[in-house]
């Protein structure tokens, strides 16, 4: 854990450290139910996450893919979509979640 992150919660008292943002500690053990798809994404898409986690650009993913900038983001749009993610950050940490990273 880095410093400022161990300044922070040495500096909360128990009571927000317990139950952050007003939220009972029941409300924030409960999973969310998974409304969205689970299979894993096609070949193309994985291979298109996998390029984004590892940090390329739009652009330079779609010549590695041998696509189009716009059929790119089209399939980053579905994958959000399928997994209910808002941005290209929760959608990394999503895939990385359902295990559509690893090998």
């Amino acid at each position: 854990m880095s410093v400022p992150v161990q300044r922070y919660l040495h500096c909360m008292s128990k009571e927000e450290s317990a139950a952050p943002h007003g939220r009972e500690e029941s409300e924030m053990s409960r999973p969310r139910p998974a409304t969205r798809d689970t299979s894993p994404p096609p070949v193309i898409q994985r291979r298109i996450l996998l390029l984004l986690a590892a940090g390329f650009t739009i652009s330079t993913i779609a010549k590695l893919v041998f696509l189009s900038e716009r059929a790119v983001y089209e399939h980053i749009a579905a994958l959000k979509s399928a997994t209910g993610a808002k941005n290209q950050f929760s959608l990394g940490a999503e895939a990385a979640k359902r295990g559509w990273l690893s090998d």
